[in-house]
């Protein structure tokens, strides 16, 4: 949600404050998490060829669904976006799949094949914060790989040598710091989910502590953690993203204090049930509201939206409070788009791929021997 809040392209009167501005961090903060969780969950399922198989048809089914779903409906935008200019002679900051523009057609497969945040092309297109879930699945490959053929005394001793290199290259050359997405994206996952991975087998082989002190934990790691997103920039201090979310990721993991007791209402259970639609489908809504802005420009007589250094677009020129509404109103709607498409695809998607997980292995007698 903190990330959705970030994009939208709105000047309300949080708009260029340096926590707004830096909470493009909570992307290291999900890998960090997810490097934990998919260690706690798969460091013992691991075993054989058809594990790593059956884990990565499993983690493509839980990515790809909604990521090309989405692609798709980017497409029919630029779509939209053309019989409006053409028919109707509304007016459009760039022309439909514009090489310039969203949606390049040029950087299409690089997106549907999950490349996209490999370095592979020259800047961000089609559903802009995916590049992370680009990232992320490869680092699945590396993570099952390490796990299939290194014994278990080495498996952190790989994965520290895959962050540290990943770290020269990313701080050699990174230009905006930790905010590395198309070109040293990959780096930048591959050093949090790592960190997270050492977080969980920390987590399960150092003595515990005492329920009481991560109890008392809780409120000073949200505290330091919101403090360092505020003076990290992207500058040196934000290459320590990873180590701040980690020690944040090891006292919740004990789920023993008042923090993680709001955490377990349900109204936020259900966001964290959506989170990865809310992720996915928020830049497709910020377009909506762009091109909504784009289009009344003409007919109320006034420019509404303003292009910024660097290409960006943001929409001002209207009362701060009523960007404020406007702001409440888009994360409402993202939670409902989120809600559907978690129900709609993510949900379905993610079945039919587990069940096509379990029909590779049954129908091999080799593998089914093995497994």
């Amino acid at each position: 949600m903190l990330v959705a809040v970030l994009h939208f392209p709105a000047m309300h009167h949080a708009y260029g404050s340096a926590v707004l501005n830096n909470l493009y961090l909570f992307v290291d903060f999900f890998f960090v998490l997810s490097g934990f969780v998919i260690a706690h969950s798969y460091r013992e399922r691991l075993k054989s060829k058809t594990d790593v198989e059956r884990f990565l048809v499993r983690r493509f089914g839980r990515v790809w669904p909604l990521h090309v779903a989405m692609i798709a409906a980017f497409a029919l935008v630029e779509v939209a976006k053309w019989v409006l200019v053409a028919g109707a002679g509304l007016q459009a900051n760039t022309a439909p799949f514009d090489p310039s523009g969203q949606a390049p057609l040029a950087a299409l497969p690089a997106n549907i094949f999950l490349a996209h945040g490999l370095g592979v092309l020259p800047r961000l297109s089609w559903d802009h914060p995916s590049w992370s879930i680009s990232a992320e699945f490869w680092s699945y490959v590396l993570f099952a790989l390490i796990f299939l053929v290194c014994a278990a005394r080495w498996r952190l001793g790989a994965i520290a040598v895959l962050m540290a290199v990943a770290a020269v290259e990313l701080i050699a050359h990174a230009t905006h710091g930790m905010d590395a997405t198309y070109d040293w994206g990959f780096a930048r996952c591959v050093i949090g989910f790592g960190a997270g991975v050492i977080v969980e087998d920390l987590r399960r082989t150092i003595p515990a502590p005492t329920q009481a002190s991560t109890a008392r934990l809780e409120w000073p790691a949200v505290l330091m953690m919101f403090v360092y997103i505020g003076m990290a920039g992207t500058g040196p201090l934000s290459f320590a993203a990873p180590l701040v979310f980690a020690f944040v990721v090891y006292v919740f993991s004990f789920e023993a204090g008042p923090v993680s007791q709001l955490l377990r209402r349900g109204p936020v259970q259900a966001l964290g049930r959506w989170s990865y639609s809310i992720y996915m489908v928020h830049a497709l809504l910020v377009t909506v509201f762009l091109l909504a802005a784009s289009a009344v420009q003409k007919p109320l007589g006034r420019e509404l939206v303003d292009l910024l250094p660097g290409g960006a677009r943001v929409v001002g020129h209207i009362d701060p409070a009523i960007l404020d509404l406007a702001l409440f109103g888009y994360l409402i709607a993202v939670v409902v788009a989120a809600r559907f498409t978690y129900r709609m695809i993510e949900t379905p998607g993610r079945t039919f791929f587990n069940g096509l997980a379990e029909r590779v292995v049954a129908q091999n007698p080799d593998r089914r021997q093995a497994a």
